[in-house]
C-alpha cells in the first residue's frame, strides 16, 4: 500500500517538475526583454544569447520530453 502511494506522489511531483520546467520556458521566450527567441528554446546552440547555456538547457529538455514520452508508452 506505501508502494502505491509513494509512486503516485513521485509521479505527480515529476509531472509539476515539468510543468514549472514548461512555465520557466515559455515566460523566458514570450518576455519582451529576454533576447530568447522562440527557435533558440527549439534548436540546440543556435541563438547568440549564451549559447552553450541555453543550448545545454534545450538538450536536457529535449531529453526530459523524450523520457516522458516513452514512460506514458510504456
Amino acid at each position: 500500500m506505501a508502494a502505491l502511494r509513494h509512486r503516485g506522489l513521485h509521479k505527480n511531483v515529476s509531472l509539476l517538475s515539468v510543468v514549472f520546467l514548461a512555465v520557466h520556458v515559455l515566460t523566458t521566450v514570450f518576455d519582451p526583454v529576454s533576447p530568447v527567441h522562440l527557435l533558440d528554446a527549439v534548436v540546440p546552440f543556435s541563438g547568440s544569447f549564451r549559447p552553450m547555456a541555453i543550448g545545454l538547457g534545450v538538450v536536457a529538455f529535449d531529453l526530459l520530453a523524450a523520457l516522458i514520452v516513452t514512460s506514458l508508452l510504456k
